[in-house]
């Protein structure tokens, strides 16, 4: 999936720039587990979204 190899990508620079890059990794990180919610994925929907929250 696309959108799952952005959201990694996402997750290197926000390690080097997490206090900008954050909230962008957030809401790609829910906008993921949306995704994976509606492909019946429920279990890594709520993994990733857990995720979002820790940020």
């Amino acid at each position: 999936m696309r959108f799952r190899r952005a959201v990694n990508v996402q997750r290197k620079l926000a390690a080097d720039r997490s206090d900008v890059l954050n909230p962008n990794l957030a809401a790609s990180l829910h906008d993921l587990s949306l995704r994976l919610s509606d492909l019946s994925h429920r279990g890594h929907a709520l993994d990733v979204i857990q995720e979002a929250v820790d940020l």
